[in-house]
């Protein structure tokens, strides 16, 4: 019994230092591991995006740098919808935009629908992901403003 309690010692003594080494072999390399782990998501995120972008019959829109010698660039926007409504059932907008716009209508007629569809589809383009229209040209925004009534939320 004497034999076995030593061997069970120095197999739990030989265990510690194998784990020992490999938790410090792991901390060197963590940092590698963080990034790794970090593209990982990126990529399963990008990939799950496209898939579903292509099954809803989004576009990857064309992004248009601004002139250099003026302020302004149009967004023209076809076959605009919600992103979170099916494309089948929702209305499609068609939207040029230059410069500022003053959008009216009854209340309930979309106002925010369509500033929301429209502000989404520029950070999605801003963002290199496809939008869901059935084409866009969009310039490269540097920010991004909405304000909209609190209880106004997509259903």
């Amino acid at each position: 019994l004497n034999k076995y309690l030593v061997l069970v010692e120095k197999a739990t003594l030989k265990i510690a230092t194998m784990l020992q080494t490999l938790s410090e072999d792991i901390n060197e390399s963590k940092f590698t591991i963080i990034q790794a782990s970090h593209w990982a998501v990126v990529l399963e995120t990008a990939s799950t995006h496209t898939a579903a972008a292509k099954q809803k019959n989004w576009v990857l829109p064309t992004l248009v740098d601004f002139p250099a010698d003026s302020t302004s660039t149009s967004l023209v926007v076809k076959g605009l919808t919600p992103y979170w409504l099916d494309r089948r059932s929702a209305v499609r907008n068609d939207v040029v935009l230059n410069g500022i716009c003053l959008l009216t209508a009854p209340n309930m007629s979309g106002k925010s629908t369509l500033m929301r569809s429209l502000l989404v589809a520029a950070l999605l383009a801003n963002c290199g992901l496809f939008v869901p229209c059935s084409e866009a040209s969009i310039p490269r925004f540097d920010n991004f403003f909405l304000r909209t009534a609190g209880y106004d939320i997509p259903s």
